[in-house]
């Protein structure tokens, strides 16, 4: 049986270069930067360049003048 995944796996912190593992343990490439309408936060889309997973985190963005956003 399957489990249910939620929309977003994981939430990253402001400024963070982090580049995650793919499931099949190759390390994935960020490929897109989305921002979030009227939010604090922006999605970041990675591909794994062996098998093509694709995963999709959760951001937050810096303001306009460099600070983090609260959390």
């Amino acid at each position: 049986m399957g489990g249910v995944m939620s929309k977003f796996e994981r939430l990253l912190v402001a400024g963070s270069t982090e580049l995650p593992d793919c499931r099949c343990a190759t390390e994935m490439h960020l490929t897109a930067i989305v921002p979030v309408p009227g939010g604090d936060t922006e999605i970041r889309i990675f591909r794994c360049p062996d098998c093509s997973h694709e995963l999709r985190l959760t951001a937050w963005r810096n303001d306009v003048n460099g600070h983090e956003f609260p959390r």
